[in-house]
């Protein structure tokens, strides 16, 4: 079934209702599947997304499964997949990651497994490779160091977390620590081998994992202003500051400065300001902004281009009703195209796209697109005195960083390398003088490095 945004807002109570709670945001398309039975308030639980052969898709869990999506450039997104969950009924939590063309899922609730899909051969099939209770039954959440090539399972029956190596088997994880050194985990974020539990009561602790059976405590933080339920975060992409989510109501948002681990120091606290008892869920840190699903307030997006400044810039609210504590949106993914994944509880998987942060104009002209070795960014349309370029992985790593000063204002063509980039999509930031006028996705096609 096919659903776009025609079909969505022709009733003209739904236009203006979409009109009055959203700011520069545009919906896309929605689904919400009418067999989809409630557990209790909700029906739906997390979202993720990932690509496939140069196609985005995304996934959202219900209390059945796991529903996948194609994510087509006309947005009609269309259900091609569905995994049932090995328990279904009373689920309140589903969670997914992605890697090397397998879906990884857990569920946190009744008698449940490690799920692993393949997804390689989307969208005509997909395949349940594993479905193993050995070393997990019920866990909290999944989370794919992409880099270090592990996976990390967070609050799983019986431990704080377990890590697996996938470098070899990604289909078949092998367990290589029954992690125990924290009395709880609820969430990880994780590059390089260094993971950042989110340790619910206990706060925010750092390890590194490098050698994932004898990991070494780097640094940890309690204690802090607004403190609650620390629930997951998100690194910057330099690397600088970690931003994380409270799940207690009333409490707001942190970024910390990561670079002395020794040195721990909250820089900043915000969160949507609707409501003295608004609250975040989850969180994805990506350029100069941070994407939240902030329950009741839906989708809420924010500039932290001054980190000690964090301000509201976009918005969507997914639930207009009567603010009711744990209702709206619960998870967000940023796909590589910039369009936004939000899962809302109440009524399902939304496609939105940020207005004015992909935009396409006549000022930048990048190509070719998809490329090879090269690619050129002409900017001969407008006039500057300083040019900087900033070139981003899918994951929100900054992988290029150049600037040029006092440029010839007769030649703006800028030849930009990527045969050291590995296959991909990849963004590419440009700031004019200090003025951010482009933020656009390309695709590489070369070999993988």
């Amino acid at each position: 079934m096919k659903v776009n945004i025609g079909f969505l807002v022709f009733l003209a109570f739904s236009i203006q209702a979409y009109s009055q709670n959203s700011e520069n945001i545009t919906l896309l398309a929605n689904w919400d599947g009418e067999d989809v039975p409630f557990h209790g308030s909700a029906k739906y639980n997390d979202v993720w997304g990932f690509e496939v052969n140069g196609q985005e898709y995304g996934c959202i869990g219900s209390t059945l499964g796991t529903h996948i999506f194609t994510l087509p450039e006309n947005n009609e997104m269309e259900n091609v997949g569905f995994v049932s969950g090995k328990f279904q009924g009373p689920v309140v939590h589903r969670d997914f990651a992605f890697f090397k063309g397998y879906l990884y899922a857990v569920c946190d609730q009744g008698s449940s497994s490690l799920q692993v899909i393949d997804v390689s051969g989307l969208p005509s099939s997909i395949n349940v490779v594993l479905d193993d209770t050995t070393h997990v039954s019920t866990a909290h959440n999944v989370t794919v160091d992409a880099s270090g090539e592990k996976l990390y399972v967070s609050g799983p029956e019986g431990s704080a977390l377990k890590v697996f190596d996938i470098s070899t088997t990604p289909g078949n994880p092998e367990l290589v620590n029954d992690f125990n050194d924290v009395e709880y985990v609820h969430d990880v974020f994780a590059k390089d081998n260094i993971a950042y539990l989110s340790a619910g009561n206990q706060g925010l602790f750092i390890f590194d994992f490098s050698i994932p059976e004898a990991p070494v405590i780097i640094s940890f933080i309690d204690g802090y202003p607004d403190e609650g339920y620390n629930h997951s975060g998100w690194l910057s992409p330099d690397g600088n500051y970690f931003a994380f989510a409270d799940e207690t109501p009333s409490k707001r948002m942190k970024i910390i400065d990561v670079r002395d681990p020794s040195d721990l120091q909250v820089v900043s606290l915000f969160n949507s300001g609707l409501n003295v008892n608004t609250m975040p869920h989850n969180l994805e840190w990506i350029g100069d902004l941070i994407f939240v699903s902030h329950y009741y307030d839906g989708l809420q997006v924010f500039d932290v281009s001054d980190v000690s400044s964090p301000k509201v810039c976009a918005f969507y609210d997914t639930y207009p009703e009567e603010d009711v504590q744990g209702r709206g949106a619960w998870g967000v993914h940023v796909m590589p195209s910039g369009r936004i994944l939000i899962s809302d509880r109440q009524t399902g998987l939304y496609l939105f796209k940020m207005k004015n942060v992909f935009p396409v104009d006549d000022e930048v002209w990048l190509y070719p697109n998809p490329m090879e070795t090269e690619f050129c960014v002409n900017l001969r349309n407008v006039n500057y005195t300083k040019a900087h370029f900033q070139i981003f992985s899918s994951s929100g790593e900054l992988v290029k960083d150049e600037t040029y000063l006092e440029p010839d204002q007769n030649n703006k063509d800028y030849l930009f390398n990527v045969f050291d980039l590995a296959s991909g999509t990849y963004h590419m930031k440009v700031t004019l003088d200090d003025s951010e006028i482009r933020n656009q996705s390309f695709i590489v096609q070369g070999e993988s490095p």
